[in-house]
């Protein structure tokens, strides 16, 4: 249940809370997020703009999600947004990604998994291994800016008591 009340019903927030024939109920998210819908929707642009710059598949996201998790010690939100992706269809690559080890991995992945591990803190030879891997500089940039930004996204909803019922996600 998040900490944050009620915002005023906007024609955002009805949108949203239509959609409730999706899932059953309005998600923690969802009511939090009402109070600054454009604050959470130009994020969420901006987010996608870098995993689109970066390339990113939706199974190198599940793979960035989970091992910053598992570098955090596991940020529910990271792992829930991990599971949408992958649709909980291949669990042996997110146990991997949350253990740092590579086996189930490509090289990509590998690499991805060991940076965004690193993520706040990388050397020159994380970078390398990027580059290593196939990314080019305008993609490390972009790769950066989205698993930055997703880390900020996942602290914001955990600050505001917004977090996601992984059973559910």
């Amino acid at each position: 249940m998040t900490i944050m009340g009620e915002a005023a019903l906007s024609a955002w927030q009805q949108k949203l809370y239509d959609d409730l024939a999706d899932d059953g109920y309005v998600w923690d998210l969802t009511r939090a997020w009402a109070h600054q819908q454009e604050t959470k929707d130009q994020l969420v642009g901006l987010i996608e703009a870098s995993a689109d710059a970066a390339r990113l598949t939706p199974r190198d996201k599940a793979v960035i999600a989970l091992a910053q998790a598992a570098a955090v010690r596991g940020s529910d939100r990271a792992v829930a947004r991990s599971e949408r992706p992958t649709h909980r269809a291949d669990l042996l690559p997110a146990i991997t990604a949350l253990t740092a080890s590579g086996t189930p991995f490509s090289g990509r992945e590998q690499a991805l998994a060991a940076w965004a591990r690193t993520t706040g803190r990388s050397t020159p030879q994380d970078i390398q291994r990027l580059r290593d891997a196939g990314f080019q500089e305008p993609q490390i940039v972009a790769l950066t800016v989205y698993a930055g930004l997703s880390m900020a996204l996942s602290s914001i909803d955990s600050a505001l008591g917004a977090r996601p019922d992984i059973a559910l996600a």
